[in-house]
């Protein structure tokens, strides 16, 4: 650790910990993860975060995918990983694009139930940014679903950038999946479910689908798009922190109610079984991703399909964005 000087926390998650720090060989300034391996529970692993990584950089990955710097052991237990540091999440570096506006302040003199606000924005992203930011993410999805890994997490808080240039880098694989087994860890018909973050999650999870595969990663990476090319930097789902529950009633009425032909591997799931569906068709894209072209709502449409199988690689979603 003594490699690392002006160490300051930036960032605190259940099983992790996050610095910012000095390289005192570079001088230049790192983020270092800091996991206590005894706290540990599956899905998360850092031996196996460890192992991808250094996998990633045998085989060369692009700059979409982070670089593992250094790892070492500190407290005797914990792993720690040193990583280039990211000035932007893709949320914040949105917000750097985009006009603040007023915000409504607290005052319980006026209302005892209103509670502070968050600053309102509105996007000045142009769409051909917007592109190269899902582009960006589906060339480091290509990436790791070419060496059979499955993210499990992507979300904008995975989503990094350095600088002002829309060049994402993917970063966190402690809970990705690594085909066939996950280090013999979890099969490939009975894998973790309780994966992924709020909206993020893909349809096949809420409904303990086991066998899901790369389609989680390209459904939350749909759902970020609704991200990228609002105007008020909203996703399609404002409540990110929400119940599984809350959100399949949500995906349902936009995207419309699915039936087992139109999502054969829901005959899986024995709480789809049990519920009686209204037929409901769902929003038009056009609500659901507007102020972009007629090209990109149809790779939005590809993506976000309920049969996992159905949904475009992550190569095809670059190819036909390019």
């Amino acid at each position: 650790m003594n490699n690392y000087k002006e160490r300051k926390r930036i960032k605190c998650t259940r099983f992790s910990d996050v610095y910012s720090a000095i390289c005192a060989k570079t001088n230049l300034q790192v983020a270092i993860k800091v996991v206590c391996t005894d706290d540990e529970r599956p899905p998360h692993c850092s031996r196996d975060e460890v192992r991808l990584l250094k996998q990633f950089a045998q085989e060369k990955a692009p700059a979409n995918i982070t670089t593992l710097l250094d790892v070492f052991t500190e407290d005797l237990t914990d792993t720690a990983m040193v990583f280039p540091y990211y000035a932007f999440t893709l949320t914040s570096w949105l917000r750097r694009h985009a006009k603040r506006t007023k915000a409504s302040h607290f005052n319980p003199y006026i209302n005892v139930d209103s509670r502070p606000t968050t600053a309102e924005y509105i996007s000045s992203l142009t769409l051909e940014e917007g592109v190269e930011i899902i582009k960006g993410v589906a060339n480091g999805l290509d990436f790791l679903h070419g060496l059979g890994v499955i993210h499990r997490d992507i979300k904008p808080d995975n989503i990094m950038f350095q600088g002002y240039n829309p060049t994402p880098v993917i970063i966190d694989f402690g809970i990705s999946y690594k085909i066939p087994n996950n280090f013999g860890k979890e099969s490939d018909s009975n894998k973790i479910c309780d994966i992924g973050t709020g909206i993020y999650k893909a349809p096949e999870l809420l409904f303990h689908i086991a066998d899901y595969g790369y389609g989680v990663d390209i459904w939350a990476l749909g759902i970020v798009m609704t991200l990228v090319f609002s105007k008020d930097l909203k996703p399609v789902f404002e409540d990110e922190d929400i119940v599984d529950f809350k959100l399949m009633g949500m995906i349902f009425s936009t995207f419309g109610t699915p039936s087992l032909e139109i999502w054969p591997e829901a005959a899986k799931s024995t709480t789809f079984e049990r519920l009686q569906l209204l037929p409901h068709p769902g929003k038009p894209m056009e609500q659901i991703l507007p102020g972009v072209d007629n090209q990109i709502r149809k790779v939005f449409q590809k993506m976000m399909t309920y049969e996992s199988k159905e949904r475009i690689s992550a190569k095809e979603i670059y190819t036909l964005l390019s």
